[in-house]
């Protein structure tokens, strides 16, 4: 799943009830996995800062980590800050 270098990760914010954040790995066809999706409520009306960080082969990785820009009050809830696939569907 990892082992190609035109892959993308977008982190979309989608409609709906509850409204949610995904990530999505799409292929160079356009063909998307969802690899993780959460309640956007937590994220809407704060800044936040969103580390990625991505290993390309065929037991690749993916993670992100959320961090609140500082000064915006309270954490986000620690089990919606990191996130990892390792591609091994």
């Amino acid at each position: 799943m990892f082992a190609d270098p035109c892959r993308d990760f977008p982190l979309t914010p989608r409609a709906g009830s509850p409204d949610s954040l995904q990530i999505i790995a799409t292929d160079c066809n356009g063909n998307g996995t969802t690899l993780f999706q959460t309640d956007l409520a937590p994220f809407v009306g704060v800044w936040v800062e969103a580390f990625e960080q991505i290993t390309y082969s065929h037991t690749g990785k993916y993670s992100v980590v959320f961090n609140l820009v500082p000064g915006q009050g309270a954490d986000l809830p620690k089990r919606r800050q990191r996130r990892e696939h390792t591609g091994q569907d």
